[in-house]
């Protein structure tokens, strides 16, 4: 049973130097690009918790050898890296389109009832686990080009050329952005959790590009595929059993394959931060750091 654990927070200043490129003006020269990308999303890692009661650069990545030997040390770390509008649903919106918080504004106002009316039903939509409508938002920013074929970076990818495989939590009004990757066929392969909250997800969306396939799995509790229904464990032997199926498609045929981009997009660390089964006492030995301020009371 291969249980495989993405807790990885990688910066890709490449991936988005390629963005750039991809989303450029028609017209510009874009090279044909031939790397390729695996990008991982981490949710809420921290800079900060360290492995003992001192704060230190790495965060709780302190705890991760395996990380730090694998990527760190053998890629790039940028310590000073920023991002426009550090929170949640706008942060992810706007790495995924290129674009700042102001250009990702919801509806003009002589939408706004209409707008509300289609709020409330994709948000009884979201709550059922089930694919949205038309509500495009989450956080006040405007999410519908993270799904589109020609304004966001998995559409912008796939038509470049790549295959574009997209796992894991998206966005915070996933439901929707599933159904916009699957009508926009803005990615390759789409297998994710519909609820991605859930640390345990039994629902699962699948789309295949090639065969226009589109169907809901739901996972046995009792005998779940890869033997676990944690879910970064799903996504991590789901993303690999992908590329595994690239491989077999073009290697008999003797032709070069295409240039992939994976995208896995785990809910760990976020709360309620549930560990892996078989990860739960493997550091006892671990608190977050006992700061002066820390639990303080205040009378006010």
């Amino acid at each position: 049973k291969l249980q495989f654990l993405y807790l990885i927070v990688t910066y890709m200043l490449s991936i988005g130097m390629l963005c750039l490129a991809l989303l450029a003006p028609v017209g510009a020269t874009v090279r044909t690009p031939k790397s390729n990308f695996v990008f991982v999303l981490t949710d809420d890692q921290d800079r900060l918790l360290g492995d003992g009661d001192e704060y230190t650069d790495w965060g709780s990545l302190a705890a991760m050898p395996a990380v730090q030997k694998d990527l760190m040390q053998e890629g790039a770390v940028m310590l000073n890296f920023f991002v426009n509008t550090p929170i949640c649903c706008p942060s992810r919106t706007e790495f995924f389109t290129g674009r700042y918080f102001h250009n990702l504004q919801k509806r003009k106002k002589d939408h706004h009832h209409h707008h509300q009316k289609r709020k409330k039903e994709d948000m009884a939509e979201n709550a059922k686990g089930s694919l949205g409508k038309s509500f495009e938002g989450c956080m006040h920013a405007n999410t519908i080009d993270v799904g589109s074929k020609d304004a966001g970076m998995f559409g912008a990818f796939k038509s470049a050329g790549y295959e574009v495989g997209v796992f894991g939590k998206i966005t915070n009004n996933q439901p929707v952005l599933l159904r916009d990757l699957m009508t926009n066929r803005a990615a390759s392969y789409v297998n994710c959790p519909i609820k991605y909250r859930d640390y345990n997800a039994k629902t699962w969306s699948h789309y295949d590009d090639a065969t226009r396939k589109t169907y809901v799995e739901t996972l046995s509790v009792s005998d779940p595929v890869y033997g676990t229904t944690y879910q970064t464990s799903q996504l991590g032997n789901r993303s690999l059993a992908w590329l595994d199926s690239l491989h077999q498609r073009d290697a008999p045929r003797g032709v070069a394959p295409a240039p992939f981009f994976l995208y896995i997009g785990v809910h760990a660390p976020h709360y309620s931060a549930d560990p892996a089964p078989w990860y739960e006492n493997a550091w006892p030995e671990l608190r977050a750091p006992r700061t002066p301020n820390y639990n303080a009371s205040s009378p006010d």
